[in-house]
């Protein structure tokens, strides 16, 4: 009687791969890979954001530290260097200088060329406070207007 584990079981079990079956076996494997769709596209980046920066907000509570800094130590110039820097930035993360806030940093801008005795740099700065703090939506949409056409 045989058993399973005896010598007389089939020599198909322990033989080596036949040269045959192995090219079958590489044409199988390169039918297989011609068969088989490409691999998937990475997707698109994102698009970018709209508007400024996010970190343009971070960005303008520090020129606002920095200049309320400046004005507590009395350091006019660097509180006019900081006003200036914090206007444009205000302008820039609005969009528009027809903002509250705009005209609330050219008032305290004038008030700091006032300080340096720049008269005519300070007048100029409150009538631009002025201009901007009475603007409508009008005005700013005329304004968003006009840079659309000029972009």
């Amino acid at each position: 009687s045989s058993s399973p584990s005896s010598s007389s079981s089939p020599s198909f079990f322990y033989s080596s791969p036949s040269s045959s079956s192995a090219a079958a076996a590489a044409a199988y494997a390169a039918a297989r890979a011609r068969s088989q769709p490409p691999p998937p596209s990475p997707p698109p980046p994102p698009p970018p954001i709209p508007g400024p920066s996010p970190l343009l907000t971070w960005r303008i509570r520090g020129i606002e530290l920095a200049l309320n800094a400046a004005m507590l130590t009395a350091d006019w110039t660097a509180a006019a260097n900081h006003g200036a820097a914090l206007v444009a930035g205000r302008e820039a993360a609005y969009g528009t200088r027809y903002h509250p806030r705009v005209g609330l940093d050219l008032v305290t801008l004038g008030s700091v060329l006032i300080e340096l005795d720049k008269s005519q740099t300070a007048k100029a700065a409150m009538q631009n406070a002025s201009v901007t703090l009475t603007a409508d939506a009008r005005d700013a949409a005329h304004e968003a207007a006009a840079a659309a056409a000029a972009a």
